[in-house]
Order: structure tokens, then C-alpha cells, then sequence
């Protein structure tokens, strides 16, 4: 979709956009006051499921103890509620997130951005850009 495209296509919209990592999504939040764009925790996690596949399995531990691991696993830690709450309906599901999940992804973001801050990995590899993922 061509940018002025996305743009006319959301300009009602009021909400958060969730969408993969396509840079003209990005941009939408700074054209449209009503509109947040929110990455997708399955494109997120993709890059550190990947890390993990081909790491090492010899070394378990090591495994277990890489920064591509513990972000999965926290990701997991509400995923699986989440899962729990399919059932319910928008407005019942949205005030359990709220009280469940919440402070999960915002302890996940603070880390995040705590592991992108001391960060010796190079910016301009997939291993220092995945974190940015989540909080550009």
C-alpha cells in the first residue's frame, strides 16, 4: 500500500493500529492524532525465536540464560493468560487484561528498554535492532 494510500485509509480511524514493523504504520501515528500504532507481539518475538533455534542445543544453559530466551519466555509469561480470556466478551476481556496483564507488558517494556540502554551489540545488527522492535 502506497503511503498516501494508508494514510486515506485510516484517516477515520480513532485507535490502536496493530501491525507488523512496515515503516508507512510507523509514520500513521504521527499523521493521525486519534491513531496508535502498536508492533505485533508475533512479529516481535519471531527474531528471538529464530536466535533460539539455532542456538547451540548442546548447551542448555546457555540457551536458557540468552537474552533470546528470557524475552520469549516473558512474552509467554502473558501470552497464556491472554489465551485464557478468549472466551469473554471485548469489554469483560479488556478489564482482565487490564487487571492480569497490564503490568506484565509494562515490567516486559522496562526491561526492554533497561537491555536496549546497555546494549554492546551493534545498532545496525538484527541482534541490536530486534529490541527497538518493541518500542518504536
Amino acid at each position: 500500500m502506497e503511503p498516501s494510500q494508508t494514510s486515506g485509509f485510516c484517516k477515520d480511524y480513532k485507535g490502536f493500529l496493530v501491525t507488523d514493523s512496515f515503516e508507512q504504520y510507523h509514520l500513521l501515528d504521527k499523521k493521525l492524532p486519534d491513531v496508535t500504532n502498536a508492533n505485533c507481539w508475533t512479529h516481535a518475538r519471531r527474531a528471538f525465536t529464530d536466535v533460539v533455534k539455532t542456538a547451540d542445543k548442546r548447551d542448555s544453559q546457555a540457551v536458557r540464560n540468552s537474552v533470546a530466551y528470557q524475552v520469549l519466555q516473558k512474552i509467554a509469561d502473558f501470552y497464556n493468560p491472554d489465551i485464557e480470556l478468549e472466551g469473554l466478551l471485548s469489554e469483560k476481556r479488556l478489564q482482565k487484561r487490564q487487571e492480569v496483564i497490564r503490568s506484565l507488558v509494562e515490567e516486559f517494556f522496562v526491561r526492554v528498554k533497561q537491555q536496549v540502554a546497555e546494549c554492546t551489540v551493534p545498532p545496525k545488527t538484527r541482534a541490536g535492532q530486534e529490541p527497538n522492535f518493541f518500542i518504536n
